[in-house]
């Protein structure tokens, strides 16, 4: 049957050259006793029989000539030829009778010339003369004719209308064969095709141009159900005329799709007047995979303009429910995909949670993660002011944001117990928010059609809730779903986690620091012209090391050095320590071992183990000769160059029992001097800069 259809157009040629109906021609041309024939619309004989020998064939063939003028007449003359036999010329008759199939012609079967009465001189040189036939061949033509009487003719007429009417029936016949074949084919061929995507979209674009084509459309689309299952939205069109994001969702219950959808049965409507206009027949199919219904397909218009029938109803519902399953089938594989997707960035925030301990940062990462997994334009992340015990004034602020303007991220302030992420915060339970929705606790002033759908759910770790997560607007416009809840509740978990470990990690690097200063206030204390030089060196040398733009880790390192730097000093005897005078030279060789004491006494410490080298040189001296190894330039470790600049600026700047204290300008004067000699330039430019940036308020005030 492939080769009855030329691009998709049934090839009626083929079907007329069938031996079915050749046989039906010479059964009639017998029973008649007349020539038949049976041509295309252009007058080319596809089949013909003569009455009397097979010699006659050729005139046969002259025949044609007169009966391609016969259909230009008749064609020109009524339009098109379907009804009763026309006479060309008084006496001399073509018994014309047309073949149509879905009111088209498709074939005529002819007879004649079928002689009356003998034509005239004037009748033949009109004859010839239109035809361009020469008049011997003609006069040959209807003298091989017996001559007929008019109820003769007629039986001969009614013959070749029966026989006509029969091959339209057979050729109907065939047409809805190889069509329905042709769609089954088609059919076929979508559902396998179809059945190789694994994601919606395209599955439902080939549907649509699949079933325009089929059905020889004008019109249609594919619309799909939203989470709620309350709207139908269009998800893929072809033909539709511009349409406002508005009038592309329809209400289920509403209009033609609405009730095909709480019915779950096809609709057919034909072609109707209404207030003077014509409505378009239209077929529209429910989507169905596993008895549930995820959308409908709406065919629309038929380009001859003609109604759409119970037939193609039945074949549109085959393609749909292929279509269901595919669709089906993909949105499961988005699923999977999407879960997938999911937890790996789960797993990676969890893994940014472990290696991080820098809480803004990680909790921005969260509301980032949860912002793109949900497809939101906002969101934020807000935290209870801990530092406030009674809970009736407890109040929450933004530490991370998204799509949020920056006056609004710092001058909210949240009560406990007010608006929806209050209530949230307050009672430790999650809010999922509709579209259009005043929920009750909120204090958004917006119009009910300007509220976007959101989700609040409480930060909590155990049993302690630490403030809320918050997500709104959905890029999609539709509403978020629970499982899209669930998903921000697992990223809200580990937000808290990641608060809980900045806590703890806090609280332990505040005993661990307090340890440390402990230890150096002790070696202060023996002391009391150098009281508080470690903290002094300490807050000059992270803020040397933050201009120079050294990592966090180096700055912590940093902190820790300068705080023990003269831990050694515990092995230095008090007369050596206070002695008011000038040190003799074994005694300022023992002092001199400071560094490699200090060293010593915090070498089993593991977590010092990185910042011994900067404790033990930060009495080397840049040019060299310093000590306790004498090296020079980028051998000196970069933070022990910082606290050497630092110790050595404090005590030019604190009272001493053998002088008093240099001034700043002073101090400034003998680093400047000293750079490059005793000092690393680079470092001493670095500290006169945060001095000229009066970033020492305390040494400013001293000064004055």
């Amino acid at each position: 049957m492939r080769s009855n259809i030329i691009d998709g157009e049934i090839n009626f040629t083929h079907i007329l050259k069938k031996s079915a109906i050749q046989e039906m021609l010479c059964t009639f041309a017998n029973i008649a006793g007349v020539s038949l024939c049976l041509c295309d619309k252009d007058g080319k004989i596809l089949h013909g029989f003569i009455q009397e020998t097979d010699d006659l064939y050729k005139v046969l063939v002259e025949e044609a000539k007169v009966l391609k003028g016969v259909i230009d007449e008749s064609v020109s003359r009524f339009g098109v030829i379907k009804e009763g036999d026309i006479t060309i010329i008084p006496g001399l008759k073509f018994i014309l009778k047309s073949v149509i199939i879905n009111e088209d012609i498709v074939a005529f079967v002819a007879s004649g010339p079928i002689k009356a009465l003998k034509p005239s001189d004037q009748d033949l040189y009109e004859l010839t003369s239109k035809f361009h036939l020469q008049s011997d061949n003609l006069l040959n033509v209807i003298s091989s004719r017996q001559i007929l009487t008019e109820i003769e003719i007629d039986k001969i007429r009614e013959f070749i209308i029966s026989l006509a009417r029969v091959i339209s029936e057979f050729c109907q016949q065939e047409y809805e064969s190889i069509r329905n074949i042709s769609r089954l084919s088609s059919l076929y061929n979508i559902s396998n095709n179809i059945s190789s995507y694994l994601h919606p979209e395209p599955v439902l674009k080939m549907v649509l141009d699949e079933a325009i084509k089929l059905f020889d459309a004008e019109q249609g689309s594919v619309m799909l159900l939203n989470d709620d299952r309350d709207e139908l939205k269009i998800f893929v069109e072809s033909g539709l005329i511009y349409r406002s994001q508005e009038s592309n969702i329809i209400k289920v219950g509403e209009g033609i799709a609405g009730n095909v959808v709480l019915e779950g049965k096809p609709q057919l409507l034909i072609r109707q007047k209404e207030d003077g206009q014509e409505t378009r027949s239209t077929m529209c199919i429910p989507l169905k995979a596993r008895e549930r219904i995820l959308g409908v397909v709406n065919i629309i218009g038929k380009k001859s303009g003609e109604d759409f029938s119970e037939d193609e109803l039945n074949l549109l519902e085959i393609l749909a429910s292929s279509a269901a399953i595919a669709i089906d089938n993909a949105r499961l594989y988005e699923k999977i995909e999407r879960k997938a997707w999911e937890l790996s960035t789960l797993f990676h925030i969890g893994n940014a949670i472990n290696s991080s301990l820098d809480r803004d940062q990680v909790l921005q990462k969260v509301l980032d993660s949860a912002i793109m997994l949900l497809d939101a334009r906002k969101g934020s992340l807000m935290l209870i002011d801990s530092e406030t015990e009674d809970d009736e004034v407890k109040q929450m602020k933004i530490l991370a944001a998204c799509g949020l303007p920056s006056e609004i991220i710092k001058s909210t302030r949240v009560k406990l117990g007010e608006g929806i992420a209050g209530k949230v915060a307050m009672e430790g339970k999650p809010r999922l928010m509709k579209k259009g929705v005043r929920m009750v606790d909120s204090k958004s002033r917006k119009e009910p059609e300007e509220i976007k759908s959101a989700m609040s759910v409480p930060l909590k770790f155990k049993d302690k809730i630490l403030g809320a997560m918050n997500i709104s607007d959905k890029k999609s416009n539709d509403n978020f779903t629970e499982e899209d809840l669930e998903l921000i509740m697992m990223m809200a978990n580990q937000a808290a986690t990641s608060i809980e470990n900045s806590r703890l990690h806090a609280e332990l690097q505040e005993l661990f620091i307090s340890s440390i200063k402990a230890l150096a206030n002790a070696i202060d204390a023996r002391d009391p012209y150098t009281r508080g030089h470690s903290e002094r060196v300490t807050e000059y040398s992270v803020a040397m090391a933050e201009e120079m733009d050294l990592n966090r880790e180096e700055i912590e390192r940093i902190r820790y050095a300068a705080l023990l730097h003269d831990i050694g000093k515990i092995n230095i005897p008090d007369h050596i320590l206070n002695k008011p005078g000038k040190l003799t030279d074994e005694e300022f060789g023992l002092m001199k071992k400071h560094p490699v004491f200090g060293a010593q006494i915090m070498g089993p410490v593991k977590a010092f183990q990185k910042i011994l080298p900067y404790m033990f040189h930060h009495h080397e001296r840049f040019a060299a000769k310093g000590y306790p190894y004498g090296i020079k330039g980028e051998e000196i470790p970069l933070p022990a160059r910082i606290i050497a600049v630092a110790d050595s600026f404090d005590a030019m700047t604190s009272d001493r029992p053998y002088r008093k204290a240099l001034s700043l300008e002073a101090a400034l004067k003998e680093l400047k001097d000293n750079s490059g000699t005793q000092f690393d330039p680079d470092v001493v430019k670095a500290f006169i800069k945060l001095i000229d940036l009066r970033k020492f308020p305390n040494l400013l005030q001293n000064e004055q």
